[in-house]
């Protein structure tokens, strides 16, 4: 058996309307067809050239929020990566394919029978659903894909031996069949078998009532654009049409929430023509900026009062030296509490701003320590021109921070929020540990806004010892 000289991959160019100005979406579109060019790459390149050397990180996605130059260094930094992969893959190649025509490739030795990998059996049919038995049908044939059967015959006794419930009557009558001399045909042929199924448990009329749901925009994002793209393409799989047809398109996009559409919209400008796959990861991307942008990963539609915010999920534990155990705390004092929120603060007789008891809002001592914030009411979307003001602090628990920008006014206006409790490793880090620590944790959690900002970033913190830090050593 000679050995196989694998097919040259050319690689993939950026289509961008306007390289001085290219759009969030041409770029990640264009980082969509690199990382499979690159993962097959170098995949033949280990076997072309195992001592390739090569070990460049591949570039993320621009943020969302991205502005120009940013945008432009994250595309000239994927053009790099494949302007230096692919000098190396080509040399590899063109020498792999020489010494392969001058046969001084040995032969590779015949492949080993290997046994089926162990994989789980299909789901029981029950005979419940015509959607459960398009289902147990896909899982058959994954199965008998991946451990083949020895005749056709073998396989529909297996399938068979899978339905219970509603479904056992029917697979009797099957079973019984089999005493025919010789069995019915579709007992031993798996498509004519496959037919028989569908007649029997498969809903006809599946097709125009899934593209009827989709036409009439009864599938929508309730939850994460990954759980609605997942919904959408089940039902569009099940009709003649594709991404390509602009009723599909149309529905898709009004299915979104209105904050993802108009992102989209946005980000959309100069390239209107991009693949309905890519346009879904785009839309995916989107969203988890978004996501990360509010300061939360799983959406809720709980009150303010009941939910885990950044701020009132920390322990009332006392911090080191008398002080507050997050001075972020601050900004949580200028988000109105909701009519729910009201009505329960009423009843215990709590403060409407810092949610204690024995005082009423007017009345608030913290009233004093929030003058140099600007009131919160609504998260701005960050200038990352501007400078970034970080306020860190940390308790014998948790740690957190704010992170800030300056308004029109001149007083700095919170942009986001962050907190976490301390693992039980962390508890037993010193007191200038925890201050760094909450300092580190909260830069790496807003990575995605601060690195390359060209204004240095202002970090305030109430532990002097931190200051040591700007010291050389």
């Amino acid at each position: 058996m000679t050995a196989q000289l694998p097919d040259f991959l050319p690689l993939p160019q950026a289509v961008i309307a306007d390289e001085a100005n290219p759009t969030v979406a041409e770029i990640t579109a264009f980082r969509t067809r690199l990382d499979p060019w690159r993962t097959t790459v170098l995949a033949n390149l280990t076997v072309l050239n195992p001592n390739h050397g090569f070990n460049l990180a591949f570039p993320k996605n621009p943020a969302a929020v991205a502005n120009r130059a940013a945008r432009i260094t994250r595309l000239q930094d994927l053009r790099t990566y494949g302007l230096t992969l692919y000098p190396l893959y080509a040399a590899a190649y063109a020498t792999f394919a020489n010494a392969l025509a001058a046969g001084n490739i040995p032969a590779q030795p015949p492949a080993l029978a290997l046994l089926p990998p162990k994989t789980a059996l299909p789901e029981k049919f029950l005979g419940k659903s015509a959607t459960a038995a398009r289902h147990f049908l896909q899982q058959c044939e994954n199965y008998a894909a991946i451990c083949p059967f020895a005749s056709p015959g073998q396989e529909i006794r297996w399938m068979l031996q899978l339905m219970e419930g509603d479904a056992s009557h029917w697979r009797a009558e099957q079973l019984s069949q089999y005493a025919r001399v010789p069995p019915p045909a579709h007992l031993m042929d798996r498509a004519m078998f496959e037919a028989e199924f569908k007649a029997r448990w498969a809903d006809p009329y599946e097709g125009e009532k899934a593209l009827d749901k989709i036409l009439k925009g009864q599938i929508i994002q309730r939850t994460s654009v990954k759980n609605y793209n997942d919904q959408f393409n089940e039902a569009l799989s099940l009709t003649t049409l594709t991404g390509k047809d602009a009723s599909i398109l149309r529905s898709y996009e009004a299915g979104l929430k209105p904050t993802i559409r108009k992102a989209a919209t946005v980000a959309l400008i100069g390239y209107p023509n991009v693949d309905f796959h890519d346009r879904q990861m785009l839309m995916v991307f989107l969203d988890e900026s978004l996501m990360q942008t509010c300061g939360q990963t799983n959406p809720t539609t709980q009150s303010r009062y009941a939910s885990t915010s950044p701020v009132t999920a920390l322990p009332s534990a006392t911090a080191p030296r008398n002080q507050t155990p997050i001075k972020v705390e601050a900004a949580r004092q200028h988000t109105r509490p909701t009519p729910e929120e009201r009505e329960h603060l009423r009843k215990i007789g709590a403060c409407f701003k810092c949610r204690e008891r024995g005082h009423m809002a007017h009345q608030c001592p913290r009233n004093a320590q929030v003058t140099n914030v600007a009131p919160v009411v609504s998260t701005p979307i960050p200038d990352l021109t501007k400078e970034f003001q970080l306020q860190t602090d940390a308790s014998s628990y948790a740690y957190g921070a704010v992170l800030s920008q300056k308004a029109g006014n001149g007083k700095h206006r919170p942009i986001a929020f962050y907190s976490e409790p301390m693992s039980p490793a962390e508890r037993n880090y010193t007191i200038s540990d925890k201050e760094t620590l909450a300092v580190v944790k909260s830069l790496q959690h807003w990575n995605h806004w601060l690195e390359g900002v060209k204004v240095p970033i202002q970090i305030s913190t109430d532990h002097r010892d931190l200051q040591l830090l700007n010291k050389p050593r």
